[in-house]
């Protein structure tokens, strides 16, 4: 299943990325989910991040991601977090975090790829992981 999400930013690509940190991690966390970060160390290259995210404050499970790829260009900035240990029952996971520059200032780019292993499934999950 993927799933591309755009959302323009009045302001500059490089001032946007600077903000991807562990605060806009626990910021952007729906609601009526809960999360302890138990590790964040950026968004470079081999930098990991774990956490344990639960719906409805039942449910926590370890979710493991490394930073796979991350770079710049004059089009903007952009790293990708792949999973290593992904909670039952996402199978696999790939978010390609883009800030793209536009006249306008930037695009976030959100490209969001996983897999359940059952494509019935992956279709339920789809809003959870929307």
């Amino acid at each position: 299943m993927r799933f591309l999400l755009r959302t323009p930013i009045p302001r500059p690509a490089a001032e946007v990325f600077a903000r991807f940190d562990r605060s806009l991690l626990e910021r952007l966390t729906p609601p009526w989910m809960t999360l302890k970060i138990h590790r964040f160390d950026g968004s470079r290259k081999g930098d990991k991040v774990q956490i344990e995210p639960a719906m409805f404050g039942i449910l926590r499970q370890s979710w493991e991601n490394e930073i796979t790829e991350d770079g710049a260009n004059e089009s903007g900035f952009w790293f990708t977090d792949e999973g290593r240990k992904m909670p039952f029952p996402i199978r696999s996971w790939r978010h390609v975090h883009r800030v793209d520059a536009a006249p306008h200032g930037c695009d976030i780019v959100d490209d969001v790829s996983f897999s359940t292993g059952f494509y019935p499934l992956d279709l339920l999950f789809l809003p959870v992981v929307w």
